[in-house]
């Protein structure tokens, strides 16, 4: 696998492979290897759960059934929306958090690239969270990990996932009084370190904040790229 790849040696040679080319993505040392393909893994298993969670909230007979319950209320109109809905919410319960734990775990594997590319701690001291500490010298990356820690996207991605891993899972929740009712599946409210987070719908976490993920990715590959660059200047000028 390792010779298919390219090393950077120019700003336009992005790295070969879709799912990180599509965040333009580049690297100039091995050492990334490990953790590029594992960025490759994450990113493709957040497409996957992704387009499970909206088949089961695109379901075509849901919609149906629940209006022929709400204007019949008999035992065959009950149990035919329970045989859809039961199923349909283990899956959503399963394919909304795999999507959000794929999507949270790229920030710490980023981190790992940045790492092994520009700072080259120890890999067990590298976390998304903390490593801006260690780039003084390249201070507008260090200004993108900031931004995107600060965001409220991320803040909630970031609590939501150590809530559900550390302390209880949050609930999901519907009316089947509302219009829609895959519009208005939600995930209930919850607080974690002093901060409340509304709830919040599931249409909105698989469209709008994995949208948003992939565009900070986009962000933290273009800064990563520009420190890159000055690396190889650096390593150019000493080597003369």
């Amino acid at each position: 696998m390792k010779n298919s790849f390219k090393l950077l040696v120019t700003p336009d040679e992005p790295f070969p492979m879709p799912p990180l080319r599509e965040i333009g993505t580049h690297y100039i040392t091995d050492k990334s290897m490990p953790h590029l393909e594992a960025l490759i893994t994450l990113r493709r298993r957040a497409i996957y759960h992704q387009k499970r969670l909206n088949n089961c909230l695109d379901d075509p007979l849901i919609e149906t059934l629940k209006h022929n319950l709400l204007r019949n209320f008999d035992a065959e109109s009950i149990s035919a929306y329970w045989d859809r809905m039961f199923p349909l919410m283990e899956i959503i319960d399963a394919e909304l958090i795999a999507m959000m734990q794929a999507l949270h775990s790229q920030y710490d594997v980023f981190a790992q690239v940045i790492n092994a590319e520009i700072i080259n701690l120890s890999p067990n001291d590298v976390y998304y969270k903390k490593i801006n500490k260690q780039l003084t010298e390249f201070p507008d990356l260090k200004l993108v990990i900031e931004n995107i820690k600060g965001h409220e996207h991320f803040r909630y991605l970031d609590d939501l996932i150590n809530t559900n891993k550390h302390i209880f899972t949050p609930r999901i929740e519907f009316d089947i009084n509302g219009i829609y009712l895959m519009d208005d599946i939600s995930i209930e409210s919850f607080d974690r370190n002093n901060t409340s987070h509304a709830e919040t719908k599931i249409r909105f976490m698989s469209h709008e904040l994995k949208s948003w993920v992939d565009s900070s990715l986009k962000r933290l590959s273009v800064s990563l790229k520009s420190c890159q660059i000055t690396v190889l200047e650096q390593k150019k000028n000493n080597s003369n």
